[in-house]
């Protein structure tokens, strides 16, 4: 029975996957370069500095802005996904 649950919400989590990849590509782009190389990379905000030559404080801004930016985004799309989930629920 697990194996089916976790298959059934495969197609769930690809979806919210897929939203959230969308709405990286509408940052702006200092924000997602910074935003990319940290969250897909797994830079360090020092190594982020260092690789575009700006200052740490400078990252910590654009991932700030970033975060705060999807976030809202996100926020927004929650609801939709909340019903999906509860609707895909009520039919098993």
């Amino acid at each position: 029975m697990k194996g089916t649950r976790a298959i059934g919400q495969a197609p769930v989590y690809c979806w919210s996957f897929s939203i959230l990849t969308g709405k990286e590509n509408r940052l702006p782009d200092a924000c997602r370069e910074v935003y990319l190389l940290h969250r897909e990379q797994g830079l360090s905000h020092r190594e982020i500095a260092a690789r575009l030559k700006v200052s740490v404080s400078m990252v910590e801004k654009h991932m700030s802005k970033a975060m705060r930016l999807l976030s809202n985004e996100l926020l927004s799309d929650y609801a939709l996904i909340l019903l999906l989930v509860t609707a895909r629920g009520l039919t098993r």
